[in-house]
């Protein structure tokens, strides 16, 4: 049975925790399931955040998001030989996903100012200043994922990204 835009939309209103958002949108986008590197989920070319309910529309709270994505990042630049960075990350809740570029972030992974040891739940402050202050988020798009639509297109970009060799 097909799961429908209608029945996602109803999961992510419905859920509870991440875990639910996150099966929502494996569900729907027909995701592999893997956690390596205690993401949410990556796949070969795309790692995901998922969280319940954080305000993407405000560059902040994406800046917080990305931060820990940017240690996810991190982590895969320093077990290169095990694990290649795959080039796309996501980050989805239950009315918005932002697609954007790991390369975009590998920069900041350089920096030894930053407290690397800090759990990626909490990143350090001053790289969530300096990444809000980039204004890189602000050239993403956020696709509006209960609009049919746009979520489709957001679909569409996650498809190419998923197969790319």
């Amino acid at each position: 049975m097909k799961y429908t835009h209608q029945q996602f939309v109803i999961d992510l209103a419905k859920a509870k925790l991440e875990s639910q958002v996150r099966k929502a949108y494996i569900l729907k986008f027909n995701l592999p399931v893997s956690t390596r590197l205690f993401t949410d989920l990556v796949t070969r070319n795309i790692i995901f955040e998922f969280k319940l309910d954080k305000n993407l529309n405000n560059n902040m709270v994406l800046a917080s998001i990305m931060a820990q994505v940017t240690y996810y990042i991190k982590a895969h630049i320093q077990l290169r030989k095990k694990s290649i960075l795959p080039p796309y990350f996501v980050i989805a809740e239950r009315k918005l996903a932002v697609i954007g570029k790991t390369q975009d972030f590998v920069s900041f992974t350089r920096n030894k100012e930053y407290d690397w040891t800090k759990n990626a739940s909490r990143p350090d402050k001053k790289l969530i200043q300096n990444i809000y202050d980039s204004n890189i988020l602000s050239t993403y798009h956020k696709y509006s994922i209960i609009d049919p639509k746009e979520c489709n297109l957001f679909g569409g970009l996650l498809l190419l990204y998923l197969t790319q060799p």
